[in-house]
């Protein structure tokens, strides 16, 4: 049976608006499927204050399950600093939680073992490593990423974003706006328009300052 999310009332860091959001306890890809990428985007257990637009994904624990691949992932965040004990009543109870959930023949030993990860970061590239994708194809996507915040860091100040499109030039490639247009999705999809925006008008500046721009002409 599907996994329903728990609604939670959450506090605006910036702001201090409560408002409230959907957490996922039991995120699994063999009833939702859509959950992996949702996840991966950043738009699983997120939260973004209608007030302020402020957010982002929570520091909630949960369990990632991908019965294709007997992947059992428990996402125990360091903040959290849990007690010994209690690390493995949350475990426990998370694994129960799944175990009651799924048929007969689908609960296996796996289950019983998940593996620990203490970081978002690294819950995210045990999933992706699960599906072939190498580290250091992660550490290219991440630099494009950083390359990302570096530009949008100078998209106001329009001498420093040529100068800037000018030193890295080589990067700006098709695989580079590949990664704008998913941060621009995954900011219109959780609620942060002002993002949205200015990833928008980056890339329509970009575009005209790279060579994958001016060869399309």
């Amino acid at each position: 049976m599907p996994f329903a999310p728990e609604v939670a009332v959450v506090t605006c860091p910036a702001c201090g608006r409560r408002f409230t959001a959907e957490l996922h306890r039991i995120i699994d890809v063999g009833h939702n499927p859509e959950y992996k990428d949702q996840l991966l985007r950043g738009q699983l257990n997120n939260a973004v204050c209608p007030q302020c637009g402020s957010g982002g994904m929570l520091t909630f624990p949960f369990l990632y399950h991908d019965p294709s691949k007997e992947l059992a992932l428990v996402f125990l965040p360091n903040n959290l600093n849990l007690m010994e004990a209690d690390r493995q009543r949350l475990i426990g109870s998370l694994t129960n939680e799944i175990m009651a959930g799924l048929p007969p023949e689908q609960r296996k030993g796996y289950l019983f073992q998940p593996q620990i990860v203490l970081r978002l970061e690294e819950l995210m590239e045990r999933i992706l490593e699960a599906d072939g994708i190498t580290r250091e194809m992660l550490e290219a996507q991440r630099a494009r990423l950083e390359l990302i915040d570096e530009f949008l860091a100078a998209n106001d100040d329009e001498e420093r974003l040529k100068a800037l499109a000018a030193e890295h030039r080589k990067n700006l490639d098709y695989e580079f706006f590949q990664s704008v247009a998913a941060r621009l999705e995954a900011a219109r999809s959780g609620g942060q328009e002002m993002l949205a925006e200015r990833l928008l008008s980056l890339r329509t500046t970009l575009l005209e300052l790279s060579d994958l721009g001016r060869s399309s002409r």
